[in-house]
């Protein structure tokens, strides 16, 4: 198991790499340039069974309590045993459901905390399959057959813009409802999304907060990414990249090879 805990400077780790029930796992977080606190949070572990489970959080709020109900979320997710086989969505959704509304009242109960929330995508690896949590703008991407694809969707406004026909889907990218959350874990209301999705041999899982996603092209991902490169050039790439384009925002990705 290995959950990120940033440092005592705030900075955090720079790469980890792991294997993990046969699946070969690099992970890399950065602080950026413009945070003083990395307020990202990942996790990488196995459940009783052996399905394997990834996730990153990121930490709402821009004061110290950020971090807190990403580090928060973390645990509960180390705490995680087990899923019922058929039940998978189910079980995600009411974790999530029960995750926020236990931030929530964490926030209630200790007056620094308030407001604090977070965003959380999280993987779980059983067999063939993987089932698939999402609040937020946090994202779950598939590199298959050099085509990227992203899983999740972002829980923004611009997207409920978007849906309604007030917003074109080619304006929704850097409009300001974009950086707008529709769903994070820690008002109590939370309404999370839930999937599955099955693997195939060779596929590369992504998962990022948006320091990554809203720096760097979904072309330059799959340039990069596709490069004949190990899985710690590819993610240092993609780090670098982000950098590179301001690094406005803590930066957190897992790259994991099926």
């Amino acid at each position: 198991m290995n959950k990120y805990v940033a440092d005592d400077s705030g900075h955090g780790l720079a790469r980890a790499s792991m294997v993990v029930n046969n699946t070969s796992i690099v992970v890399s977080t950065n602080t950026g340039f413009v945070k003083s606190v990395n307020e990202d949070r990942y996790f990488v572990g196995p459940l009783d069974d052996d399905s394997l489970v990834l996730a990153v959080a990121d930490g709402l709020g821009g004061d110290v309590s950020s971090d807190v109900a990403a580090e928060i979320a973390m645990d509960r997710i180390a705490c995680l045993k087990s899923l019922n086989k058929g039940r998978e969505a189910k079980e995600l959704n009411a974790f999530a459901r029960k995750l926020d509304l236990l931030i929530d009242k964490k926030a209630r109960t200790h007056p620094s905390l308030t407001y604090m929330a977070t965003t959380l995508v999280c993987l779980v690896l059983r067999f063939d399959t993987i089932h698939w949590l999402n609040a937020g703008d946090s994202r779950f991407y598939i590199l298959r057959d050099n085509r990227l694809i992203q899983v999740t969707r972002d829980q923004t406004l611009a997207r409920v813009l978007v849906e309604e026909g007030r917003l074109k889907p080619g304006e929704a990218e850097g409009h300001f409802s974009s950086d707008i959350l529709d769903q994070c874990l820690g008002y109590g209301m939370c309404d999370p999304e839930t999937g599955h999705i099955r693997v195939k041999k060779n596929d590369l899982l992504i998962l990022a907060t948006d320091g990554m996603h809203k720096m760097v092209t979904c072309h330059e991902i799959l340039t990069l990414l596709t490069a004949d490169t190990t899985l710690e050039e590819k993610i240092d790439a993609l780090m670098n990249a982000a950098l590179e384009s301001g690094g406005t925002d803590n930066i957190t990705i897992i790259l994991a090879r099926v």
